[in-house]
């Protein structure tokens, strides 16, 4: 039997599916926004999310517009900590806050 060949994208695409389908993901209490807050994230997981803090790094004035609007709407019920804004974070866990 031959094994189909997948390119990066469709393996991505399949431990994505893979993660959401195996954990509950709304669970998660602190999530690190995946690739810097782009545009270009797993919609897989963020349907699945509902964080009580999401922190995004990414550069002060970076050229790719970092983090996007659209991943700051998705997360705007949580509190975000945003290491352009603030560099570095750090996090209380209880009760939940963020200083830099």
């Amino acid at each position: 039997m031959k094994i189909p060949e997948f390119n990066l994208d469709q393996r991505r695409a399949i431990a994505i599916f893979a993660i959401a389908a195996t954990y509950d993901l709304s669970t998660v209490d602190i999530y690190k926004v995946s690739h810097h807050g782009s545009r270009f994230r797993s919609d897989l997981f963020d349907r699945e999310l509902n964080p009580d803090l999401a922190l995004i790094s990414a550069g002060a004035g970076n050229p790719f517009g970092h983090p996007a609007d659209e991943t700051l709407e998705k997360f705007q019920s949580s509190l975000i900590g945003r290491t352009d804004q603030m560099g570095t974070i750090r996090v209380r866990w209880w009760p939940l806050e963020i200083s830099h």
